[in-house]
């Protein structure tokens, strides 16, 4: 009797080596969940912040656009320059728009 009890003892042992290995290993399982958990919502606000960049600069970039377009496109405004002698002018603004649209 004395030698099962000693065989359970021993398989008890093992089987308590195993989870002590077990709580071991993921000791640090719930610091590193937090630390994923900041790092994750920080990559979140990191990506709301630029989503709302990259917007702004579109409406910008749409703006500088239409300010362009309008100079390159407009006949009337080029004869208007052109009739009163300020052509000059006209291609500066025109040019500097296109810049502007570029950069």
């Amino acid at each position: 009797m004395s030698s099962d009890l000693e065989s359970k003892i021993r398989q008890a042992a093992v089987r308590n080596r195993e989870l002590l290995a077990v709580l071991a290993d993921t000791d640090n399982a719930i610091p590193d969940l937090t630390q994923q958990r900041r790092l994750i919502a920080d990559l979140d606000h990191q990506l709301q912040q630029s989503d709302k960049n990259v917007r702004a600069l579109d409406a910008r970039r749409k703006k500088e656009l239409k300010d362009h377009e309008k100079y390159r496109d407009s006949v009337m405004r080029r004869f208007v320059h052109k009739a009163v002698g300020k052509r000059d002018k006209f291609d500066e603004k025109a040019a500097r728009e296109e810049r502007e649209y570029f950069d």
